[in-house]
């Protein structure tokens, strides 16, 4: 999740997350009335065989009301403020699936092209998993594709210098 401005977060409209639902905002809508007036740290479960608020959360577009939109939230948005940081980040692999459903791949590429744009010597291996969805299949694409064992040894050569 590096876009978190993107319309999946901000704008309501039916989206298909890991094949969950369409919710409704009565959803959200009752979990705040549950909650305490003023700020309060939280630590209760937001996902649960009975609730399924983070999904409804995202669905709606009410992702960055819940997170907050201090910049600093934002990994777009701090390399916007800070370039520098392009230059301190250590070797840096991603991997995304073009059919994720839970995530838009657009974050994860605008992210390493605007690194590469901040630091064209940045150590970064970004790998598109064509047709994987996200989670537990994505995984299991990189180690039959050889993608992981690929990584890997890049990983151990870096960790070796």
């Amino acid at each position: 999740m590096i876009d978190l401005r993107d319309p999946f977060y901000c704008r309501d409209y039916n989206k298909n997350i890991a094949h969950q639902p369409q919710y409704e905002m009565e959803i959200i809508d009752n979990h705040i009335e549950t909650l305490p007036h003023g700020n309060h740290p939280s630590s209760r479960n937001i996902i649960s065989s009975t609730d399924a608020l983070a999904y409804t959360i995202i669905q709606r577009g009410r992702f960055v009301e819940f997170l907050g939109d201090d910049r600093r939230l934002f990994p777009l948005d701090r390399l916007e403020d800070d370039a520098q940081l392009a230059n301190e980040f250590p070797y840096l692999w991603l991997q995304h699936g073009t059919a994720d459903t839970g995530v838009p791949i657009g974050g994860s590429r605008k992210f390493v092209s605007k690194l590469k744009i901040l630091n064209p010597q940045i150590a970064v291996r970004y790998s598109e998993l064509e047709g994987m969805d996200h989670g537990l299949p994505s995984e299991v694409y990189l180690i039959k594709s050889g993608e992981w064992s690929g990584g890997i040894k890049i990983v151990n050569e870096m960790l070796n210098r």
